[in-house]
This record gives structure tokens, sequence and C-alpha cells, in this order.
């Protein structure tokens, strides 16, 4: 995690993912990545994703949204 903004009402992450180490060759710019972030409440009731799943869980790949790399 490189940063984390938090209050009562909102929060912001900022996190590094080391491409180069995790994609072997690195990513190039213009590379597609597919992808959803989540956010769930400790009590498991309130959860949100950048791109809503409108099921139970969040193994919906059909639902994942398109990244392009610069």
């Amino acid at each position: 995690m490189i940063s984390d903004t938090s209050d009562h009402n909102q929060w912001t992450v900022c996190v590094a993912l080391p491409f180069a180490k995790l994609v072997p060759g690195g990513l190039k710019s213009g590379a597609k990545l597919y992808c959803n972030f989540y956010r769930g409440a400790p009590s498991g009731l309130d959860r949100l994703a950048w791109v809503p799943t409108f099921s139970p869980g969040f193994h919906d790949v059909s639902r994942l949204a398109e990244v392009v790399i610069e």
C-alpha cells in the first residue's frame, strides 16, 4: 500500500503493483488488464465494488473492467 486516506465518510487507497515481477516481461504501454476492486465491511453486510457484479459473490469474471496500462 502506498497511502491510505480515511475518515468516517470516505476512504482512498493507493496501491502500487510490481508488474515487472508479477508478469514475465512486465507490461508495456497499451497492455490490457481485467480487474475489479471490492470493499467489504467487517460485518459482511456492506459490500461495494468498482463494477458491481449484481450477484452474491465477486467471482463473476464477465463483470471485470478493462484497464489499459499507460
